[in-house]
């Protein structure tokens, strides 16, 4: 919550929410929604400015994975419009043939949109990590979640409840 007022200060900040992963309870998920890179460079900067993430690395066990993924394709709800409760599944891939990942994961949400429970989707890349494709999916709870999972995955998916 301390980074919450800095951030909102920033010019094209959108919502700021917080994620516990289902299945690890010491691993939280942040998510910090801009209207572009600009913002979002300005955000990460205002964090930086304060102290509030180097403040908060020694209290943590592990080092936090920062991220920055340029959103490339959105349908449905935005992170912040979902409540606390709602879980968000998180995909994330190196692919050896870009072009053809990124339709593979472009469809693969697109479909998602259409089960029960899918609030919506987003689709995108790690600038940082050359070729990381990044897919989010929001789920209004874990049994939509459970019932898209495939019993074979082609890909890493992990699954997050918003606590904040």
């Amino acid at each position: 919550e301390m980074a919450r007022p800095r951030l909102e200060a920033v010019e094209g900040f959108r919502s700021l929410t917080l994620w516990r992963d289902a299945l690890d309870d010491s691993c939280f998920l942040l998510i910090s929604h801009y209207t572009g890179d600009e913002a979002a460079a300005a955000g990460l900067k205002a964090l930086g400015d304060g102290h509030l993430l180097s403040d908060a690395v020694p209290s943590l066990a592990t080092p936090p994975d920062v991220r920055q993924v340029a959103i490339e394709v959105r349908d449905g709800v935005a992170p912040g419009a979902l409540p606390v409760g709602g879980y968000v599944s998180v995909s994330t891939q190196t692919p050896t043939h870009a072009d053809t990942a990124r339709q593979d994961l472009e469809d693969v949400l697109l479909g998602l949109l259409y089960l029960p429970g899918c609030l919506g989707t987003s689709q995108g890349t790690n600038a940082a990590r050359d070729g990381e494709l990044i897919g989010l999916a929001f789920w209004k709870d874990r049994d939509s979640y459970t019932a898209s999972v495939p019993e074979v995955a082609p890909y890493a998916v992990r699954l997050f409840r918003r606590v904040a």
